[in-house]
This record gives C-alpha cells, sequence and structure tokens, in this order.
C-alpha cells in the first residue's frame, strides 16, 4: 500500500475580517448556520421519480456495444436522454398485450370503404 503523501499547511499570517460568497452576502454567524442546516438536511442523488421522498427502483444491465449505440441514437433522434427513453420504451413493453392491442385499434383510423 502507498504511504500517504503528508499534508502541511502554511500560516501566511494573513487575517480576513470579513469574508463574502460569489453573491455579496457576509458570510457571519447566522449565514454560516443556514448553510450548515441546509446541508445536514439535503439528500444527494437525483430527485425521486414518483415524486415522494423514496429512493426509486433501480435497473442495471449489460448491453452490447453496438446496443449501446443504437439506444443513444434513437434517444438522440427522440430529443431525449438514454435514461427517459428506455424508461417510455419499457413503459410500452410493459403493458400487457392485450390493452397494447386495443390502444392499437382506438388509434386505428377507421377503413375506408369503395
Amino acid at each position: 500500500m502507498p504511504e500517504q503523501e503528508e499534508v502541511r499547511y502554511v500560516d501566511t499570517g494573513i487575517t480576513v475580517d470579513h469574508a463574502y460568497d460569489l453573491d455579496g452576502r457576509e458570510y457571519d454567524d447566522a449565514y454560516v448556520e443556514e448553510i450548515a442546516e441546509r446541508t445536514r438536511t439535503r439528500r444527494g442523488g437525483r430527485p425521486s421519480l414518483t415524486g415522494e421522498a423514496k429512493i426509486s427502483p433501480r435497473l442495471q444491465l449489460r448491453v452490447t456495444p453496438s446496443l449501446d449505440n443504437a439506444i443513444t441514437r434513437a434517444a438522440a433522434d427522440a430529443n431525449m436522454t438514454k435514461a427517459d427513453w428506455m424508461r417510455s420504451v419499457l413503459s410500452i413493453a410493459a403493458v400487457p398485450k392485450p390493452q397494447r392491442a386495443a390502444s392499437r385499434q382506438r388509434r386505428r383510423p377507421a377503413a375506408r370503404r369503395s
């Protein structure tokens, strides 16, 4: 195991009476406490897809490079992210077949009679 490099701090002797964030707000005690509270209560990661404070189920799978390229192209053609495109395709595929057939029949225009 490689040895960890020792970190040394140099006291420059510079003191700061006031510090400000990029918006010009001074780092006073109240502001520092507000930042600390937001940090303590914030959860990491993406927002849940359920809209609630729950972890969304995850699916992981391995694909071939050619399938990955095809998914990437299909998502780009649909102006979607790969994740959104895959969710939409999976949600269609997961609908039971009788419901899909009924849905297609409702969307199909009536046949013309000669």
